[in-house]
């Protein structure tokens, strides 16, 4: 579980550029060498184009309940499956037990997840200890969570929680994602808002509880990246999520299913798409 100042950067240093664990079953690890494609891109155009950017670094924070062998009957990840195949000691993980017990909870817009409280406080300790950061990506369950975060992160979105709360409605904000600042003597959020999130296979959380991460709109950029033959998360879902966020989010299909796509195109698009929201200057 997860989070990620400005990659224009201050002090002429670049800030941390944290990336998400992959969806359920999956590990940190596994997440690094899935998007190698994307930071060595990334890597390569920020050495090349802007000098002053001293380095980009990537987090990768692992999720906080651990999976059994017993309890990976059938990964949803195609890649994991080859990876955890006769292997006794597997390193999966999720970010809910109830994912792990094999409710799907995070599928099910009928249903509280009473674990997701655990994951939140997991991405604010890794944003308090190695952040602030510039953006977020992630994946199925994981790119679920991200967009929670930078929901969470964005100015005025506080007073939404407070305010259904205030009618008895909907989670409490939750208590990690503030900081107190000793100057002014009040509670104000952990860092300033995300500068982008790339989202692939991810969908939304339609309970009622939830409302306040999506209403109003969020307005961090999101790229959404769809697969056109993704049988887990399914194009409805993660347009469900696209219509909650507004400004410079967009849709960027890929022809795959359920994995980190690291086709050439679809990784340049992703590059694109991170380097106009941080505005790196590229020529």
């Amino acid at each position: 579980m997860v989070s990620f100042t400005h990659l224009i950067v201050y002090n002429l240093v670049c800030e941390y550029l944290l990336m998400l664990n992959i969806g359920y079953g999956q590990s940190a690890s596994l997440l690094d060498i899935k998007t190698r494609p994307i930071q060595e891109q990334l890597k390569r155009i920020v050495a090349v184009q802007t000098p002053w950017i001293e380095d980009i670094q990537f987090c990768f924070p692992e999720a906080p309940f651990r999976i059994l062998p017993a309890e990976l009957s059938r990964s949803w990840d195609d890649d994991s499956v080859m990876l955890h195949n006769n292997s006794a000691d597997i390193d999966a993980w999720t970010w809910s037990r109830a994912v792990t017990s094999g409710t799907r909870t995070f599928f099910d817009d009928s249903t509280i997840i009473l674990d997701i409280t655990i994951g939140l406080e997991v991405i604010a300790q890794t944003i308090e200890t190695q952040g602030p950061f510039d953006g977020l990506i992630g994946f199925s369950s994981g790119a679920s969570l991200v967009v929670l975060v930078a929901s969470l992160l964005e100015n005025g979105r506080k007073h939404a929680f407070d305010k259904l709360n205030s009618i008895g409605k909907g989670i409490r904000y939750p208590r990690c994602f503030l900081k107190y600042n000793k100057s002014t003597a009040i509670l104000e959020c952990l860092q300033m808002p995300m500068k982008f999130v790339v989202c692939c296979s991810s969908f939304s959380l339609t309970h009622e509880d939830y409302t306040s991460f999506y209403k109003p709109k969020i307005n961090t950029p999101i790229l959404h990246v769809i697969g056109r033959w993704d049988t887990i998360v399914s194009e409805e879902q993660s347009l469900e999520l696209a219509k909650k966020c507004q400004g410079k989010s967009r849709l960027l299909y890929h022809m795959g299913s359920h994995f980190v796509p690291r086709q050439r195109h679809v990784v340049f698009e992703i590059i694109k798409f991170v380097i106009e929201c941080c505005e790196i200057v590229t020529s």
